[in-house]
């Protein structure tokens, strides 16, 4: 009996020491909790701040990443980085954290701050996805995250935000369609979703959007026609649409836009003429179209848009004289004709434009003399013919130009004289070809 005794004493240690030591207890940080003292503001309580305050502090590491916010137990709320309280009962409206350094990801649990009107994450670092659950701030007007690097598709819960005004998602990393949901924020005046890799069609839920002002695309993979139905969205006032992989024609509705200050369709593959009602844009400021295969002539009705301050055409087909009408654009600032295929000569009229800055008409097949009457163009920094097919002598009225800062007419063989030795005092940059300064 002893000896078997001392085998299973034997037995027992062995077994002891094949085991591995008992695991240490993990140590879990302690969860910070709102106190009283937390949700009292101006030395009233408001009890109604408790859930909202303990969420915000659930969050804060996430959303904080390697960036410090100063969210505490130990601090009112109404102290916190970016956190706004106001309302009947208080709560929490107001989330702004732009430019500080955040580079964690956006937490879900942001949606359970149901009485948020207003979530500010802007100029970050932010990464990962845009939660759905951000679709249950029924009360938020403004979403704003743009410059960060979310990325992922743009949840189709936030089509659920009926009283959002502003959805601002631009210059981040997001892909996909644009979900038919947006078309369900029945409030939606903003929409910008500039410079992400946004793809595919426009989707036609876009046309329930009446109260739309801004639409801005622009920089995506956005491909297909540009809808005729954009025309029926009559509260628009800038339509940016470039930089996508749209082909087709202009379409003529988009004429109907009479609010429209902003139209720039730009660097796309768009083909075909400039729609001629184009010309009843009676408030447009902006039309940029350069960088498509658009052809054909310039429409003589461009000439009515008597607001228009910038028009850029330029890397283009048209061909076809520069229609004189172009002389009424009174207050027309920037005129970028260049690399098309026109021909004929410089219309004097556009020596009318006394608050032109920019003129720009180089790379096309355009003949003749240079009009004097462009020496009354008083606000011109910019001339540039370059490479066209004018010729005679370079009119001594330029030499009025004393605004001017640069001067590009080489490529013109068949241009002859001098220019004017007192531009030489104005002038940062020229290029004369065969020409010279006249001497003093």
């Amino acid at each position: 009996m002893i000896r078997s005794a001392a085998v299973l004493i034997v037995a027992a240690m062995v077994a002891c020491e094949g085991t591995a030591p008992p695991a240490k207890p993990v140590e879990t940080k302690p969860v910070e909790r709102c106190a009283t003292s937390t949700i009292t503001i101006d030395g009233a309580t408001h009890a109604t701040l408790l859930d909202d305050c303990n969420t915000l502090l659930s969050i804060r590491d996430e959303l904080a990443g390697n960036g410090t916010l100063n969210w505490s137990a130990d601090r009112p709320i109404g102290q916190w980085d970016g956190v706004r309280v106001d309302g009947t009962p208080t709560r929490v409206i107001g989330v702004d954290l732009n430019s500080r350094g955040l580079t964690g990801t956006i937490p879900p649990e942001l949606g359970q701050l149901d009485g948020l009107q207003r979530l500010y994450l802007v100029e970050n670092q932010l990464m990962g996805p845009i939660p759905g659950e951000l679709g249950d701030l029924s009360e938020l007007e403004r979403l704003g995250l743009w410059r960060n690097n979310l990325t992922g598709s743009i949840p189709g819960e936030l089509g659920k935000l009926k009283k959002l005004t502003g959805l601002l998602l631009s210059r981040n990393r997001l892909s996909g369609p644009i979900p038919a949901e947006i078309g369900d924020m029945e409030s939606l005046e903003d929409l910008n979703l500039t410079r992400n890799d946004v793809a595919g069609p426009l989707p036609m839920s876009l046309l329930k959007l009446r109260n739309l002002r801004l639409l801005a695309l622009g920089g995506n993979n956005i491909g297909g026609s540009i809808p005729a139905w954009l025309g029926d969205l009559t509260g628009l006032e800038r339509l940016y649409l470039w930089g996508n992989e749209m082909t087709g024609a202009i379409p003529a509705e988009i004429g109907g836009l009479s609010n429209l200050t902003d139209l720039s369709l730009s660097d796309n593959d768009l083909s075909g003429p400039i729609p001629v009602e184009l010309g009843d844009l009676s408030t447009l400021e902006d039309l940029s179209l350069w960088g498509n295969r658009l052809s054909g002539a310039i429409p003589r009705e461009i000439g009515r848009l008597g607001s228009l301050e910038e028009l850029r055409i330029s890397f283009n087909e048209f061909t076809g004289p520069i229609p004189p009408e172009l002389g009424d654009l009174a207050n027309l600032e920037i005129l970028y004709l260049s690399r098309n295929e026109l021909s004929g000569s410089i219309p004097p009229e556009l020596g009318r434009l006394d608050k032109l800055r920019h003129l720009e008409l180089q790379e096309n097949g355009l003949e003749g003399q240079i009009p004097g009457e462009l020496g009354a163009m008083s606000s011109l920094e910019l001339l540039w013919l370059s490479s066209n097919s004018l010729s005679g002598a370079f009119p001594s009225e330029l030499g009025d130009l004393a605004q001017l800062r640069y001067l590009y007419i080489e490529g013109n063989p068949l241009l002859t004289g001098c220019v004017p030795v007192n531009l030489m005092d104005s002038l940062m940059n020229y290029r004369l070809g065969e020409l010279e300064f006249c001497e003093a």
